[in-house]
């Protein structure tokens, strides 16, 4: 099902820039530090910025990957404020408090927690981003915690929530995803809650947001159980390290998107913009044009 991108104008209110796969974690459900693309340049990346500036882009969200192990993040976050666009920046924790200084100008700070079915490290990473999310906020960030529900962290929400209020941070829970290119991923389904599990979780959250706690996210059950729909919304964009761009990062492994290094971004994200992409777009995918 082809709209014309004149007719449904899809324009991007908010972009998600992944501006880089290389990551500093292995994490079990994600396999996305395997992938390698030659990534935009600073001077390419501001390019895009005033480029999405242009089309009216209130928002930019620096995903990764970890987008603090790219050397000029500061300079890009900087950029992308001077443009007049908010700013948001999604990490797993481990170098901001090295990178206070490049984040400085960041809206806001997503730090995800993990329990401890995830990365494949040593040291205790829920610890040490708990402390880097204390450190940003004492250094006057705005700061929120970002908790991806799993079998292993839903009956340690109690205690991780104790942890995030003690320091004064809000907190948004996520579903657990699966990027088009960790599809196949096999541990996935394991790491996954099932329904019982989750319908208790959120009802716990949903009572705790009733009485004042500083909680967001979708708290229905079936947004959470729906793990192959993608979340698109019609004014919102996801581009790849090296410019690609989609209309959601779920998609990017499934077809070849327009490309805004060689096309422009105005003319990618109008491209892009030409494929609807309803909620069902895995599940029953006879209902669009992938």
């Amino acid at each position: 099902m082809e709209r014309s991108c004149f007719w449904c104008d899809r324009l991007p209110v908010s972009v998600s820039f992944i501006s880089t796969y290389i990551c500093n974690l292995v994490c079990e459900h994600c396999d996305i530090c395997r992938f390698r693309e030659e990534e935009l340049s600073t001077a390419e990346v501001k390019a895009m910025a005033i480029e999405l500036k242009g089309l009216g882009t209130a928002l930019i969200t620096f995903e990764g990957g970890e987008p603090l192990t790219r050397a000029d993040i500061g300079e890009l976050l900087a950029h992308c404020a001077g443009q007049g666009m908010a700013t948001a920046l999604s990490t797993n924790g481990v170098l901001v408090e090295e990178y206070l200084r490049e984040l400085a100008c960041v809206g806001r700070l997503s730090i995800r927690l993990f329990w401890d079915d995830g990365p494949t490290e040593r040291e205790p990473l829920y610890e040490r981003s708990l402390k880097a999310a204390e450190t940003a906020k004492k250094a006057g960030l705005n700061v929120e915690a970002s908790i991806v529900l799993t079998k292993a962290n839903i009956s340690a929400l109690p205690a991780m929530l104790a942890d995030c209020s003690s320091i004064g941070l809000s907190v948004r829970f996520r579903r657990l995803p699966r990027d088009g290119h960790s599809a196949g991923n096999s541990r996935f389904s394991s790491i996954r809650p099932d329904n019982v599990e989750l319908e208790g979780a959120l009802r716990y959250l949903s009572v705790l947001k009733r009485k004042g706690a500083a909680l967001s996210g979708p708290f229905a059950a079936s947004v959470f159980t729906g793990v192959d729909e993608c979340l698109s919304e019609e004014r919102s964009f996801v581009i790849s390290p090296s410019g690609d761009v989609a209309p959601c990062r779920g998609l990017l492994g499934v077809r070849k998107w327009p490309n805004g290094r060689s096309l422009g971004f105005r003319a990618a994200i109008r491209k892009a913009g030409e494929y609807y992409c309803p909620s069902e777009v895995f599940t029953h995918r006879g209902v669009c044009n992938l």
